[in-house]
């Protein structure tokens, strides 16, 4: 397969089946604008869709990830930080019931969701929460890398109140392929960090702030991570060392991969929970 080309927008769907899905906990009509936009709570997470978690192999697989995802929902509602925004990648939106988990989260703490879901049929999704009080939603779209990865990336355009002027902000979510040891992977992750900075440039010629996260699958020194974060981009992400552990991946190793980058504002805390 030849890499090179650009992403593909893919906001439409495809064939009979929308990938986009959109939760509200009301009448789209009642958001409005209630807070000055001094800073955005952000937080990011690789939930570990169940269809992958390769440790549920010896027990009762349901009760296991119900289990599991209340757990999740139920770290989020203890966080010290109320999150604007919560990005989610590994998203299990094939299963009813997990969803409506989260549609539950949401409708109690007062989340919009947004669903975009992986190509060929994969079973997860990018998805990003966010409180349209603090952040209201004028446009989204889902981006396919346009090869064999399947990965996207889920872009919200919205609007900010910060001195009694709305301030554009974009919301970037994705997820990129894992670095098997293979003929292939390494040349696509390359390609899917070079049309995530096109799809950056293109929404910085939108918005005044742009916020990039989710599961990079490599530190800040990988090829395709790097490129992300070059001085082109001027993507500043929240930590730039390597000896930091985001999550341990399928392999056991300890990885520093999850980013929360900006351009355009600036980070002032950072909080790590176990």
């Amino acid at each position: 397969m030849n890499f090179s080309g650009p992403a593909k927008k893919l906001t439409h769907g495809s064939g009979k089946e929308s990938l986009l899905l959109t939760f509200r906990p009301g009448n789209i009509e009642s958001f409005v604008l209630q807070n000055q936009i001094q800073s955005l709570e952000v937080v990011t997470w690789n939930l570990l869709a169940p269809p992958y978690d390769r440790r549920s192999k010896n027990r009762s697989e349901s009760e296991t990830w119900k289990e599991r995802v209340k757990k999740q929902t139920r770290l989020l509602s203890s966080l010290t930080v109320k999150p604007d925004v919560i990005f989610l990648q590994e998203f299990w939106h094939a299963n009813s019931d997990y969803r409506e988990i989260w549609e539950n989260f949401c409708r109690k703490r007062g989340y919009s969701m947004f669903i975009g879901k992986r190509t060929g049929r994969k079973p997860d999704a990018a998805c990003t929460l966010l409180k349209e009080s603090k952040l209201k939603v004028k446009a989204v779209d889902l981006y396919s890398y346009n090869d064999w990865g399947n990965r996207v990336c889920l872009v919200i355009q919205g609007l900010g109140l910060a001195s009694g002027k709305h301030v554009p902000i974009t919301l970037l979510n994705t997820h990129m392929t894992f670095p098997h040891r293979n003929a292939h992977d390494p040349i696509m992750r390359i390609h899917q960090g070079r049309k995530l900075v096109e799809i950056i440039y293109e929404y910085q010629t939108k918005s005044r702030v742009i916020v990039l996260a989710g599961d990079l699958n490599g530190c800040i020194g990988d090829k395709a991570v790097s490129q992300i974060f070059s001085k082109d981009t001027n993507m500043k992400p929240h930590n730039d060392r390597t000896d930091w552990v985001s999550h341990r991946d399928h392999n056991g190793k300890l990885i520093g991969c999850d980013f929360i980058a900006q351009s355009g504002c600036t980070i002032e805390k950072k909080y790590v929970h176990w």
